[in-house]
């Protein structure tokens, strides 16, 4: 193995990443039915010489820290059941694209979104049912400027519907960030977010120390690489991802963090240090997080680098809760 990779993981990293929180189904008769009787939100995201930083309820699906960055193209697809609660959510799509001085290369960024039920999936831009299908891309307009033009196509499913894509903020420029919102109604049984009734926070000195203190503690749960122990400490963040998916915790839990943290791993933590984050606040204020977030473990063997993405929040009481 040469090259390094990064691998990530967390609340909301799915699919592309090699211990993604993906639809993992094992290959059971019995975890094929639970499979057939739940849905999957899949998006299709492809993004050409540009970054999007896409979001749930202003959470991040994927490294808070940066973007999706492409040169060319990066074409992926996730499930994202855990981005989501029952009922009304709003998904934003931060976008800007670069130049390219290949002309075969057209920036663009082309999403895809829909339920899906079966033990498959379909592959990348196979036609299967869709709620939004949508295209962001730089024109030429007659002044002889660029700016970004969107296509969309909008529909509804049983249990998804989603409205019209809307620019809410940025100044159309494709070189400029612009934001995208798009609001879907979910009709899933899916858990409501306990994080959604904590304390509006505030970016402080004081918070970012009583933040930096909790991931310290549960860096230090974390490396022991004690399966009990970080069972406990992250349990109900880990029982609301496994009951996304229709998985139960124990299943869930061994299928996607026992490779990374269980005593049986190949992954080392990487000495803890919080120097480089920062306090950042997400969920409309409600969550925060140091970013970057400093829950490492490298491969002793490959160098893969692994994050875990947690976030925190404060309870009615005051009491720093990981995020479920």
């Amino acid at each position: 193995m040469v090259q390094k990779r990064t691998v990530e993981w967390g609340h909301y990293v799915f699919g592309i990443m090699l211990f993604g929180m993906a639809f993992l189904v094992p290959d059971t008769a019995e975890t094929e039915e639970i499979a057939l009787r739940n849905t999957a939100i899949l998006m299709d995201l492809s993004v050409t010489s540009g970054a999007v930083d896409v979001r749930v309820e202003d959470v991040p699906l994927f490294d808070p820290a940066a973007p999706i960055t492409a040169s060319q193209t990066l074409d992926t697809q996730f499930p994202i059941n855990q981005a989501f609660h029952s009922g009304d959510n709003t998904m934003t799509f931060r976008v800007r694209f670069t130049p390219s001085s290949d002309p075969v290369v057209v920036p663009s960024l082309k999403v895809a979104i829909g339920a899906y039920t079966g033990v498959s999936w379909p592959s990348i831009g196979e036609n299967r049912p869709l709620v939004s299908d949508f295209e962001l891309k730089p024109v030429l307009t007659p002044e002889g400027r660029y700016l970004v033009e969107v296509k969309e196509r909008h529909s509804e499913q049983e249990v998804l519907q989603a409205g019209e894509l809307t620019h809410i903020s940025g100044d159309g420029l494709p070189e400029s960030w612009n934001t995208y919102q798009l609001r879907l109604k979910v009709a899933l049984p899916l858990s409501e977010f306990a994080w959604q009734q904590g304390q509006i926070l505030s970016a402080t000195p004081d918070t970012e120390q009583s933040l930096r203190g909790e991931y310290q503690r549960l860096f230090h749960i974390l490396s022991q690489k004690d399966s009990a122990l970080y069972r406990q400490a992250l349990w109900p963040f880990l029982s609301n991802m496994s009951a996304a998916q229709g998985l139960d915790t124990e299943t869930y839990t061994a299928m996607s963090l026992d490779p990374v943290i269980g005593p049986q791993s190949d992954y080392d933590p990487v000495p803890y240090s919080a120097v480089g984050s920062h306090l950042e606040l997400f969920g409309e204020g409600r969550l925060a997080a140091l970013v970057p977030i400093p829950l490492k473990f490298r491969h002793r063997e490959w160098g893969d680098e692994a994050t875990l993405f947690i976030y925190f929040w404060k309870d009615q009481t005051g009491q720093w809760q990981i995020i479920h």
